[in-house]
């Protein structure tokens, strides 16, 4: 494997910190469940989770990105994406409660008006 390291500046730190947050969060994954796959120490991404590491390994960061299917240049960089995807995974959804009566007279859900809906379940 490469041992090269990639000498990073600090803003580039804390997004590479945020953005590995985010795709854990996006793909439900543990830092422990991605070391045991990756097969990378659990302390490696402690580290670049936060911002101790000033020089990862490019393989280290190729592992990590291709474990999310993104380049590392997507990885260290401030993406409007992950921001996005971070935001649409956060927002809580709800589903309206039907009774038996309404849910036999509806086909589809768009049939019902929603504003003024009083029983959700999150």
């Amino acid at each position: 494997m490469n041992s090269t390291s990639l000498k990073i500046h600090n803003d580039q730190k804390i997004t590479l910190s945020q953005n590995l947050y985010i795709l854990l969060e996006i793909h439900n994954v543990n830092l422990s469940q991605m070391a045991q796959t990756l097969d990378i120490p659990v302390m490696t991404i402690r580290r670049l989770l936060s911002g101790e590491t000033a020089d990862p390994r490019v393989s280290t960061l190729k592992l990590i990105a291709d474990y999310f299917n993104i380049s590392i240049d997507s990885l260290i960089q401030s993406n409007e994406k992950f921001i996005k995807l971070s935001r649409k995974k956060s927002t809580p959804l709800f589903l309206p409660i039907l009774d038996w009566e309404t849910a036999q007279k509806i086909t589809t859900i768009h049939e019902l008006d929603l504003t003024k809906w009083k029983s959700w379940q999150p």
